[in-house]
């Protein structure tokens, strides 16, 4: 589901996997970025979920408002890692 969302949101050209993760600070406005990756970590290390607005950047400008909503998920040797969700937009914003 984050996958498509990405895809849609950013006019990118489908494939099976989402943008790498690497890539996605580009498409966030730098505060949301910041905010989000902290909610990554404290997930991690804490084991609570996130659930977070966002704000992201289209490739036109045009911003959009989502939820990111992110809970632990552990592989299966027992490390700890983040699973983001982006739910639908549920705003777009000019300017």
């Amino acid at each position: 589901a984050a996958g498509l969302f990405l895809f849609r949101i950013f006019a990118l050209p489908i494939a099976p996997d989402a943008p790498h993760f690497s890539t996605h600070g580009a498409l966030f406005e730098a505060s949301s970025w910041a905010r989000l990756q902290a909610a990554i970590v404290e997930t991690r290390e804490t084991g609570h979920g996130y659930n977070e607005t966002v704000t992201l950047r289209t490739s036109d400008g045009t911003r959009r408002t989502a939820r990111a909503i992110g809970e632990r998920v552990c592989d299966a040797l027992g490390r700890p890692r983040s699973s983001l969700v982006l739910a639908t937009q549920y705003k777009t914003r000019h300017g």
